[in-house]
């Protein structure tokens, strides 16, 4: 006998291909198809329904993650966080209705813009005892509460001369708007002069026409102003984060 050392006539090995390289997909079918048939749903389940849930599945994925990867990129973030997710499922219609009962852990709720009435803040002890408390002032005479409240009247009609376009800009140009974080930080001058318009709506509603809290947009963030409790909070930033604010005079 002669050994055939060439080679020739032997066949040429192919490497295996799984079910799911055949069907072209990156999700493992035969781990679907174990969990279709682990869930009873009919005796015999064929090959083509795993490679179709399949595929159904990868789909969803890759739609969810695209919208997660534009949330991050719009946040301004490397890394695809539990948020993200939650913002993908629902800011797209037909995900939401999809997902309409799925709870995201860690996704938070989505941002609200309606403008809300604060609760008003119950009185305090010494509060309401001033105001039960009789007052202590002398009595004056008919003729002189006549002429106090001509002389009132006359003071209201003055001031409604002047317009409130003129009593807003100079308080704009008197007084600014700062933000806590390791201190103190001016506005710009944009956001300053835009809270300054909304806390004078503020100041002649006397927070009786739900204008407690007021939504103002800065630069790419948009912030629930509170001038009550004298806060904001970023509402377009993930950790919606919040941080005091103040009215000083400018100098």
């Amino acid at each position: 006998r002669h050994n055939n050392m060439s080679g020739r006539g032997r066949r040429s090995v192919r490497p295996a291909r799984g079910l799911s390289a055949r069907a072209g997909l990156l999700m493992p079918v035969p781990r679907v198809h174990r969990a279709l048939k682990a869930e009873n749903i009919q005796h015999r389940v064929s090959k083509g329904a795993s490679i179709y849930m399949t595929a159904v599945l990868e789909y969803l994925v890759a739609e969810v993650m695209e919208l997660a990867g534009n949330a991050a990129r719009d946040a301004k973030r490397a890394r695809i966080i539990p948020r993200h997710i939650q913002l993908s499922l629902r800011n797209d219609e037909e995900l939401d209705r999809l997902c309409a009962d799925a709870i995201v852990s860690q996704g938070g709720v989505l941002p609200d813009f309606r403008m809300f009435k604060a609760k008003p803040t119950p009185l305090s002890l010494d509060t309401a005892k001033k105001a039960v408390a009789p007052s202590k002032k002398p009595a004056t005479s008919v003729k002189a509460a006549k002429a106090k409240s001509k002389a009132r009247v006359v003071d209201s009609d003055d001031d409604d001369d002047e317009p409130m376009s003129s009593r807003a800009s100079s308080s704009k140009a008197a007084y600014k708007w700062q933000y806590s974080h390791n201190g103190w930080h001016d506005y710009d001058a944009a956001a300053s002069n835009e809270v300054e318009t909304v806390y004078q709506e503020f100041v002649t509603s006397d927070g009786t026409a739900g204008l407690d809290v007021r939504a103002v947009h800065s630069g790419s963030f948009n912030y629930m102003v509170d001038f009550r409790n004298m806060e904001q909070q970023n509402v377009s930033h993930p950790n919606h984060t919040r941080r005091s604010i103040r009215r000083i005079p400018r100098v």
